[in-house]
């Protein structure tokens, strides 16, 4: 049986509170979003937080935080939430984001849409602020059996560089802090330990080398547990 909206008169199979879904969106919000997201940004590092990580900024990180908070937002309401849709718009130095997602209120199917500014909190991680105070858990050794000339020398420390830059995607840690000149060689050290033990296995691996590998007791960590300075060391 048809039934009519009583705001605009409108004959539908199906109305919610006798509204139809245009005049039923105009009454007021589904689903009510924050004036603005508001996400911490490390200008360090370029990095925002997700949850837990630090990723790198991105529309696609900025869409899946709100996304995320859409779906935490509904989930105690027990509105069911689907075909969640962010694009990005940046103007002026401002983020705006045009939200679009699905709802369904008394059995009938609402597409609910709006735009919401996008705030950059400036923030610091805890991998940024570690860096900054020169923290390393690992140092990679390049040694060389005969005194290279200086562009070998060079070259070797910038294919190091450059595999360290495509971990920090992954892991953030993984940056040099430092390095020095050592008789016969140079000395990195790095952030993360993991990154380093990555880095010099896939450079060992391409020259047909192998890598050396020693430790040093440096302290205790908070919970108790011993903490080590890795070394990893190839010889060309």
């Amino acid at each position: 049986m048809k039934r009519f909206c009583v705001n605009c008169g409108k004959e539908l199979d199906h109305l919610i509170s006798s509204l139809c879904p245009e005049c039923y969106l105009q009454k007021g919000e589904v689903l009510p979003l924050p004036e603005e997201f508001v996400i911490d940004f490390d200008s360090r590092s370029g990095r925002v937080r997700i949850g837990r990580d630090w990723v790198e900024l991105t529309d696609q990180a900025i869409g899946e935080m709100i996304g995320d908070k859409i779906k935490s937002l509904a989930k105690p309401k027990k509105i069911p939430v689907s075909d969640i849709v962010v694009s990005l718009e940046r103007k002026d130095g401002d983020i705006f984001s045009d939200v679009s997602f699905s709802v369904v209120v008394e059995g009938v199917p609402l597409l609910v849409k709006k735009n919401v500014k996008v705030r950059l909190h400036k923030t610091i991680s805890d991998a940024s602020m570690r860096l900054a105070s020169n923290y390393h858990e690992a140092i990679i050794q390049i040694r060389f059996i005969k005194k290279p000339t200086l562009e070998e020398g060079r070259a070797k420390m910038a294919e190091l560089m450059k595999f360290l830059k495509e971990q920090k995607k992954k892991i953030e840690l993984s940056e040099a802090v430092d390095s020095k000149n050592v008789p016969g060689g140079f000395d990195v050290m790095v952030g993360s330990a993991k990154a380093s033990k990555i880095v010099t296995n896939r450079l060992a691996k391409k020259y047909g080398l192998r890598v050396i590998y020693s430790n040093k007791m440096i302290g205790m960590n908070d919970n108790g547990t011993t903490k080590y300075r890795h070394t990893y060391c190839i010889k060309f």
